[in-house]
């Protein structure tokens, strides 16, 4: 009975994720054009009629939410991570796979199982989500370099600098490549230029798109040749680039000391368990032996905070 309920409950929280995902293109699409027309929300529906009762309820949920700081934040990290989805979905998807989880765990016999499973799911996503941002990032900040050459060749051959972003973003590799369509189809509907790409430096949160967009909003001030402008620019960003390399070439060996000391007390641990798990039964089941353990991993994290501060390089 508790396998058929388990199976139930999965088959139905399938079909509510596919339900979630579906339609994405148009309404990623609504969202961007909602602040730029005067068309209720409940008369589009009415008018298209095959928007189903449960996106219509996100719907509702997506604008309860709208405003709420820790709301902003989840819409924010998606952002920033790349996921083609809306974040209500995303969010709606993470609480079903969250009460499916913590279901299978009460059905397993164990209460606090299904209650950690429940608190873990949307700790999980939000880590993966944090990964998948800083992953675009370095992407964004390896791109950079090329995206200004094409630019300042672009901007030397007559073209514009909206003519010339245009071309350089339909040839540009993901992330650069999709931030700056967004930000062209922004000054479309009628968003200035400099607001548009200060919204690609908020979603890609880089220091020397940064420096980019700085250069950018002193030159339309004060004038002067942007072709040249990125030019130096590029040179800039080239230079920390490779001295960042640098520093991290020269810092391998500390990095890699500290992954090792950091993973030695669990791998000797898992030895000694496998061998004797006797021999360790008195760190879990004493008092003394628990406040061993637990002043033995506050120990590893300070040194791992102390080693990551001492070997990172922020320029």
């Amino acid at each position: 009975m508790s396998a058929l309920l388990a199976i139930v409950v999965g088959s139905l929280a399938f079909l509510a994720g596919r339900a979630l995902v579906g339609r994405r293109n148009v309404a990623r699409l609504e969202r961007r054009v909602r602040p730029h027309v005067h068309v209720e929300s409940r008369q589009h529906e009415g008018a298209t009629g095959d928007r189903s009762r449960l996106r219509r309820r996100l719907d509702r949920i997506e604008r309860w939410f709208e405003g709420r700081e820790s709301y902003e934040s989840f819409v924010l990290r998606t952002e920033r991570a790349g996921v083609d989805r809306r974040p209500v979905d995303v969010l709606a998807l993470v609480v079903a796979v969250a009460v499916v989880l913590a279901l299978l765990g009460a059905l397993a016999g164990s209460p606090a199982l299904g209650v950690v499973l429940l608190l873990a799911a949307p700790g999980i996503v939000w880590l993966a989500l944090g990964v998948l941002a800083q992953r675009r990032v370095k992407a964004f900040d390896e791109q950079l370099p090329d995206l200004l050459a094409a630019l300042s060749s672009s901007l030397r051959a007559g073209h514009g600098f909206l003519q010339s972003l245009h071309a350089v973003a339909n040839d540009a590799p993901d992330p650069t490549g999709a931030e700056l369509r967004r930000a062209l189809l922004e000054t479309r509907l009628g968003r200035p230029v400099d607001e548009a790409l200060a919204g690609v430096s908020r979603r890609i949160p880089s220091k020397e798109f940064g420096y980019v967009l700085t250069a950018i909003v002193v030159q339309r001030q004060v004038g002067g040749s942007l072709a040249g402008l990125f030019e130096t620019v590029n040179e800039t960003v080239r230079q920390r680039q490779q001295f960042a390399r640098k520093v991290r070439a020269l810092t391998a060996t500390g990095r890699t000391s500290a992954y090792a000391l950091v993973g030695l007390p669990f791998g000797v641990a898992l030895l000694l368990t496998l061998l004797n798990h006797a021999y360790l039964t008195p760190l879990f089941t004493t008092h003394a032996g628990r406040l061993m353990v637990a002043f033995g991993l506050f120990s590893l994290f300070v040194g791992s905070v102390l080693v990551r501060r001492i070997v990172s390089f922020k320029g």
